[in-house]
């Protein structure tokens, strides 16, 4: 009989497949309750993430003109500056919302097209 519930205990057991997760029930609260705090996206969040993406686009190909050695390269590095720095205003604002992980994405695009801007005007000085 000893032998029997030995194999049926076996039996039994969790396969390696199927493990049991094991949940923190007091992190599951916190993550419920900011959930439940920021709720769906609001209005304002929805247009300035829709704001951000338009001066990004726009920093970007700027940025991308400003390599381009043509007459008007210099004002592309400033329409650049100036499209990127308010892209940061407002991913900063975004930040402030909690809306971190798009906002981080903004501003890194952001910084990047600045210094491609930076890098182009100083090879144009030369």
């Amino acid at each position: 009989m000893g032998s029997q519930q030995s194999r049926k205990g076996q039996d039994r057991g969790l396969s390696e497949d199927s493990r049991a997760r094991v949940v923190n029930l007091k992190t599951w609260k916190a993550r419920k309750r900011i959930r439940s705090m920021r709720g769906s996206i609001s209005w304002t969040r929805y247009v300035l993430r829709q704001l951000s993406y338009i001066l990004v686009i726009l920093a970007a190909g700027s940025a991308l003109l400003s390599c381009i050695p043509q007459k008007f390269q210099a004002e592309s590095i400033i329409w650049t500056w100036f499209f990127a720095v308010i892209g940061m205003v407002v991913g900063l604002v975004l930040h402030a919302l909690h809306d971190r992980k798009w906002a981080a994405r903004f501003m890194l695009v952001c910084l990047a097209s600045m210094t491609l801007s930076l890098v182009a005007g100083l090879f144009t000085l030369r």
